[in-house]
């Protein structure tokens, strides 16, 4: 028994996949300065992430917050 929307999800998949794709290819093969600088900005932007939440939980280490880690 298949799900009667199920051949829309599909058909919307495949479009999203295609469109990713020749998202990907339109910024790499014919612009890769403009698909260098996305990648470089994505990795910044995980990175500062990623740089925020350590700091927050070397922060939160301190003994004076040992009555908050319960709570959290």
């Amino acid at each position: 028994m298949t799900m009667p929307g199920a051949g829309a999800l599909s058909a919307t998949w495949w479009r999203m996949w295609r469109s990713g794709g020749n998202t990907m290819r339109h910024l790499f093969v014919e612009q890769p300065f403009r698909g260098l600088s996305v990648v470089v900005v994505v990795v910044v932007v995980w990175l500062m992430l990623a740089a925020v939440f350590l700091g927050l939980l070397i922060f939160l280490q301190q003994p004076q917050y040992e009555g908050l880690k319960s709570r959290l």
